[in-house]
């Protein structure tokens, strides 16, 4: 056997078999504003509309964070959960000043960070996501946020 047959078996042998397509189509997610300041972060909680706020703290050079942003947000069984919030992302990627102040501001440590505020403005206690452990985790993990509401 030579070795380009071995490496084309590779997939069969390494990914996971989908009697479907593994992935749902995305869905038309709901539009995240841009907030580039801790002021303008403050300007926009508490949400006006009275719903709760999810901050995407996000960098470009960051795997997971382009993960949850490509794949989860827009999952058909996760879009319409977030359409019902305020989508705000903080966009860290150039470190600047500015993404400095936005990541001590909101107690960043790692990437990607979700945080949730309630309709009051106040972060909901035990909801920061910190993690990407695939689309069902963030789900679930948003219906107990939405829940604990």
């Amino acid at each position: 056997m030579r070795w380009s047959d071995v490496i084309a078996t590779l997939p069969a042998l390494v990914l996971p078999a989908c009697a479907s397509p593994c992935r749902t189509a995305p869905v038309e997610a709901a539009p995240f504003e841009d907030i580039a300041t801790v002021d303008a972060l403050k300007a926009r909680l508490p949400d006006p509309a009275g719903r709760t706020t999810l901050v995407d703290v996000y960098a470009d050079w960051c795997a997971p964070c382009r993960h949850l942003r490509d794949d989860v947000f827009p999952a058909p069984d996760v879009a319409p959960i977030l359409a019902r919030m305020q989508r705000l992302t903080v966009d860290v990627s150039d470190d600047s000043d500015h993404d400095r102040a936005l990541w001590q501001h909101l107690g960043v440590s790692a990437l990607p960070t979700v945080v949730f505020y309630g309709p009051d403005g106040a972060e909901i206690p035990d909801s920061r996501y910190t993690e990407v452990l695939g689309r069902d985790h963030f789900r679930d993990h948003l219906a107990r946020v939405v829940a604990s509401r």
